[in-house]
């Protein structure tokens, strides 16, 4: 609204509180509409998919952001000149359907995603398998 000159707050304090409060309100808004829609929804299989991904999130985290550097920083790759907005947008959900891809097909395959798996064996020791 700054931007297109359509709100002049009264104070240069003004515009940063309004732009905390509604980033709290629209988050707070957001994590509410997504549990309303996960708890009346089927689990159909795009659900089964993205609770996969869910349950693995450490790992297709960790995944995005290595992809994410390996393509845009300027050290690497660097696409991040060469590419627009439609473009990296573009790239941005193939790495999300990958990633959906991906979660599903260890699922199926009866594996946790490696992340979790370090994260368990760091925190916990390895299971002694000798009873």
């Amino acid at each position: 609204m700054l931007l297109s000159g359509a709100w002049t707050p009264p104070a240069p304090w003004a515009a940063v509180l309004a732009h905390t409060l509604t980033g709290y309100a629209g988050g707070i808004g957001l994590a509410a509409l997504m549990g309303l829609i996960a708890t009346r929804s089927r689990l159909g299989p795009f659900t089964a998919a993205l609770a996969a991904l869910g349950r693995r999130s450490l790992t297709f985290y960790l995944f995005q952001s290595a992809v994410f550097l390996a393509l845009f920083y300027p050290f690497t790759l660097g696409l991040s000149d060469d590419v627009g907005f439609a473009a990296a947008f573009g790239i941005a959900l193939a790495i999300g359907a990958v990633s959906i891809v991906l979660a599903n097909w260890l699922h199926r395959t009866g594996h946790r995603g490696p992340m979790e798996v370090l994260l368990r064996r760091l925190t916990y020791g390895r299971r002694n398998t000798t009873a």
